[in-house]
């Protein structure tokens, strides 16, 4: 087993410290949720796997991880998870939003950068991965069940019989969906996830929210795994009825901004420092080193449409990655504004590339 690798200290892994509306910052909310994600299955017999850098390239498929699936497809083609299981807490960057930033009206739900908990087990314990998922939402994050959908085709009878089994039937929601809500391409060839989607009651949105998933991972035709998965940010985005699961971030100096703008600002700025704290610097290639120059280049478009100066986006910049990522180099804001500046200096090309996010608008 390994330690959690956090950048922030942990927290007192409580209930009672993670769910006091006051005790604790964002930054340890996210700290404290993960450690009790990972303690309570360590405490059943799990392996903690160790995450991987986001642009680490294990799995072939993708630029970026974009979730612990990613580290475990190796486990599903070889049929090698262990008698138990492993789970992680994993950093990820989805980078879809970054093709919506420059539509003038596009909000997103979700963060680019986030973490990804999972578990990934055999089939045969599915009705034991059920049982134990539903203790850790009622015993470790208090959450009772009439506060839980479990939105499950009645074609998934395996997936239905187990919730059963675990006393949530009062919880069960059968057939509310598209049949595609209810599956999970995993980018192999004949593999599928068959799932149902927990949801949890937001009261900022007063209604019931998708978290995450309970998936049955088939090959072909045969069952292969077992996978628990969900996003540390929009789990306690849920919890605590947030504005945008953004706010679990420590971010400051944009809250004067139009609502819309602002998100995108922060996500980029998110975004950003996650990648070069990764290791990755701003290329024309390959194509994840190109990806992070569209972000930072976004992050002078942005700059340009707040009226925000350099002085004051570098500070953003600095207190956010010292909130978030205390153990990055501390150059690294500086080293974004260099690169932002050097584009903008090239007045023809930044210029050019203004123009071109604001014909998508």
């Amino acid at each position: 087993m390994v330690e959690p690798s956090l950048q922030v200290p942990m927290a007192v892994s409580t209930k009672s410290g993670l769910l006091n509306g006051t005790a604790l910052d964002q930054r340890k909310r996210m700290a404290s949720l993960i450690e009790l994600f990972l303690e309570f299955y360590r405490s059943k017999g799990y392996f903690e796997h160790e995450p991987v850098k986001i642009s680490s390239r294990i799995d072939s498929t993708i630029h970026f991880i974009g979730s612990h699936i990613s580290v475990y497809k190796k486990y599903l083609i070889s049929r090698k998870i262990p008698n138990v299981g492993y789970c992680m807490a994993q950093k990820c960057v989805r980078n879809q939003n970054l093709n919506n930033y420059f539509k003038a009206n596009h909000t997103f739900k979700y963060s680019s950068y986030f973490y990804s908990l999972g578990v990934i087990t055999l089939p045969t314990r599915l009705d034991l991965v059920c049982s134990e998922f539903f203790e850790f939402l009622k015993t470790k994050l208090d959450i009772s069940p009439e506060n839980i959908k479990l939105r499950i085709s009645s074609e998934d009878e395996k997936l239905v019989q187990a919730c059963i089994k675990a006393g949530m039937q009062s919880c069960i929601e059968l057939d509310t969906r598209p049949k595609i809500y209810y599956t999970h391409k995993l980018g192999m060839i004949d593999y599928i996830g068959h799932s149902f989607n927990f949801a949890i009651w937001d009261k900022k949105l007063e209604d019931f929210s998708d978290v995450g998933n309970i998936i049955l991972i088939k090959h072909k035709t045969e069952d292969i795994a077992v996978e628990v998965a969900f996003g540390a940010g929009i789990m306690l985005k849920t919890i605590f009825g947030l504005g945008h699961v953004i706010d679990c971030f420590e971010m400051q100096g944009l809250e004067n901004q139009e609502a819309v703008l602002r998100r995108k600002f922060e996500d980029a700025i998110i975004t950003t420092v996650a990648l070069y704290d990764d290791g990755l610097r701003p290329k024309n290639s390959p194509t994840k080193n190109r990806i992070l120059s569209t972000y930072v280049k976004s992050l002078s478009y942005f700059r340009k449409k707040t009226n925000i100066s350099i002085t004051d986006l570098e500070n953003i910049l600095r207190e956010f990655t010292k909130k978030e990522f205390p153990c990055a180099n501390k150059n690294l804001s500086k080293e974004i504004i260099y690169y932002l500046t050097e584009f903008e200096k090239k007045t023809s090309l930044s210029l050019e590339f203004y123009k071109k996010i604001e014909s998508i608008s």
